[in-house]
């Protein structure tokens, strides 16, 4: 079975829109996105943070957000997602929303079928380690 970790970005309820510079900016210092026939491949340089990790949205220049498949127990992977979660309006959930985390409180600008479904409600985080979900 396939496990996946989001990281995306919302507006007014709505999918938003990372500049592919922002994301970047966060993901450079730990490997390179990689474009293949418009797919947006993340490839570590600091060891083996997931299966494999892809950039999604509409375009380069529209990207919503990032998913990890099969994320492992890598020391690094809490800081990449914590320092993503920088991005303005952004948050982090897991699959049935077991969690939803944000670095502030980003409730208004969530789909209400987001902040239903956690099972927590939106957890505000302070730091890369405190409360990461996937010990």
């Amino acid at each position: 079975m396939s496990y996946e970790i989001f990281f995306q970005k919302f507006e007014n309820g709505e999918a938003g829109v990372i500049p592919f510079e922002e994301i970047n900016a966060v993901l450079k210092n730990y490997g390179e996105i990689i474009e293949d026939d418009g797919d947006f491949e993340f490839v570590s340089k600091v060891g083996e943070i997931c299966e494999s990790a892809y950039l999604f949205g509409e375009s380069r220049d529209a990207i919503s957000g990032m998913v990890f498949l099969r994320p492992m127990q890598h020391e690094l992977l809490p800081k990449i997602i914590f320092e993503l979660l920088s991005i303005e309006n952004t948050c982090f959930f897991g699959p049935g929303l077991d969690y939803l985390q944000a670095r502030t409180d980003i409730s208004s600008q969530l789909p209400e079928s987001l902040l239903e479904g956690a099972e927590s409600g939106l957890q505000i985080i302070d730091s890369a380690y405190s409360s990461w979900p996937l010990s």
